[in-house]
């Protein structure tokens, strides 16, 4: 993880989990700050690495997909503190939200200091080409959803959200609150932004016209860079 100060400065730190899992790959940190003390999430999964960049990753033949939600309270020098593995169940019903688990979440802190996530809900039906890229099976689909940690980081309350442009594959929404409510930047070129509403709906309330300066942006829709007709005359197109 590099960390970019106020001051111009750049350091590296290594994020290490406790109890770590050999049949498991950590990774995709996201780091929040609350009140001086440092958070971060942690993805596990089983997926094995492909090349020596280490940017693809494969699943093993006969190998369902797993992937599990780690927190870590870490101190200045990101030494871990406390770990919490979350428990990826409704409390009621003992069901998992997703049967896969959770992929790439992204934390931040809610106005009140609650610690949330945004993540994707991932779908292992993927087929892998000679050349180790993946491709996807027709009914292959990616949601995302929204967590809303308890005080011992279990999960009190789960959204799931459809894509708003009835798109497959959905991923690595950038999340944010915005006068108290929660946001999230969609895509980056053009740049949409919008709220997730929690009744599991969501509303666009910017919508930039694309811009050059964007166009190598990543970290939206894994769709972003395709130009879609859906575009509504309700939304602020301002730029």
């Amino acid at each position: 993880m590099l960390y970019l100060s106020g001051e111009k400065n750049v350091s590296a730190h290594c994020l290490h989990a406790r109890d770590e899992d050999p049949s498991f790959r950590y990774f995709n940190p996201s780091v929040v700050v609350i009140n001086d003390r440092i958070f971060a999430s942690l993805r596990m999964t089983n997926l094995e690495r492909s090349d020596l960049t280490g940017k693809t990753y494969l699943l093993r033949p006969h190998t369902e997909l797993r992937n599990e939600l780690v927190i870590g309270e870490f101190d200045a020098d990101f030494g871990c503190l406390r770990q919490f593995n979350i428990d990826c169940r409704d409390r009621k019903t003992g069901m998992a939200y997703n049967r896969y688990g959770f992929e790439d979440s992204r934390i931040l802190a809610s106005p009140q200091g609650v610690i949330e996530a945004v993540a994707c809900l991932p779908c292992p039906k993927h087929k892998i080409r000679p050349d180790n890229e993946m491709t996807f099976a027709p009914d292959f689909s990616l949601k995302m959803g929204r967590i809303e940690f308890g005080p011992d980081f279990e999960i009190a309350r789960f959204t799931t959200y459809e894509s708003p442009f009835q798109r497959r594959k959905e991923k690595n929404w950038s999340a944010f609150y915005h006068e108290g409510k929660l946001c999230v930047v969609y895509q980056w070129n053009p740049l949409i932004i919008m709220t997730l509403e929690p009744n599991g709906t969501t509303r666009f309330i910017k919508w930039f016209h694309p811009s050059p300066q964007l166009k190598d942006l990543r970290g939206g829709s894994p769709e972003s860079r395709q130009k879609t007709a859906i575009f509504s005359s309700s939304i602020d197109d301002t730029s």
